[in-house]
């Protein structure tokens, strides 16, 4: 569940629109369609992005060895690139896609289902990957307890999520469609969340965009456009990114000591 979610695909004949009470089914739908459409087109910048600081993050680790678990791996792209690093498991709701997915990279495992009830191992991996799949399941905290219940002790987060500050001031977002589910959060939400089980080693913002309010001023074209002659585009965009105005929030983050082993679990 990757890529630019947050403009879906509309079907006028589709069922009535829903939110936080989706069926796993009608979720299931959503992203088979979504992926599907998406599945050879090139990544948008803020996906790019996203990969870029992820495959930074990697690299830290020096290691070829990692189990890596990816969530919410959509039509598989990010999984393909991790499997440089060790053994990548990429899970998705999206049944169809991952059977293309399988076969177009044979060297990631796939498995089709709801993360928060399949049967994955407790305390098996080292890194969970999860980009752009936090805003669109209903109960954030549960979802964030069962990614760090399948890290080991001591094992890595990398997260990436829609930025609410910034979501709610862009442009083009389109209503929700049947079957997605959209939970945008603020970076200090965020960090809330992390801090339950996690122990953050960085969060930032990445990508600034917007359009309305306060954003409208911040990234006019004019004004951009004088500023970067002076300090160069580059740093103007980090000075943006630093004060939370990326519309990606991205975290690294440890599983805490003393998070409780899943019920069933010895």
């Amino acid at each position: 569940m990757t890529t630019q979610t947050d403009q879906p695909v509309r079907d006028p004949a589709a069922l009535p629109l829903t939110g936080l009470d989706a069926p796993v089914e009608l979720q299931q739908g959503f992203w088979d369609q979504w992926n599907t459409m998406f599945l050879e087109h090139a990544r948008a910048r803020p996906s790019q992005r996203q990969a870029e600081l992820v495959l930074e993050w990697f690299k830290r680790f020096g290691r070829r060895d990692l189990e890596i678990l990816d969530v919410g791996c959509g039509s598989g792209w990010m999984s393909a690139q991790l499997a440089e690093f060790g053994s990548v498991c990429g899970v998705d709701l999206s049944a169809g896609v991952l059977e293309l997915a399988q076969r177009k990279f044979p060297k990631v495992r796939f498995i089709a289902g709801d993360f928060m009830t399949l049967d994955l191992p407790a305390d098996a991996v080292d890194v969970v990957v999860s980009l752009e799949v936090l805003a669109h399941v209903a109960d954030h905290a549960a979802f964030l307890r069962r990614v760090a219940e399948r890290l080991k002790p001591g094992g890595t987060l990398m997260l990436s999520t829609q930025n609410r500050f910034v979501f709610q001031r862009l442009d083009g977002i389109a209503p929700l469609a049947p079957g997605l589910i959209r939970r945008w959060v603020s970076v200090r939400q965020l960090r809330q969340l992390l801090e339950r089980d996690f122990v953050i080693d960085e969060l930032m913002t990445v990508v600034p965009q917007g359009h309305r309010g306060i954003l409208r001023i911040v990234n006019s074209t004019k004004l951009n456009g004088m500023a970067a002659i002076l300090i160069g585009q580059g740093r103007l965009d980090r000075w943006k990114e630093r004060l939370g105005l990326g519309q990606t929030s991205m975290a690294l983050a440890r599983k805490r000591a003393g998070t409780p082993a899943p019920v069933g679990t010895s």
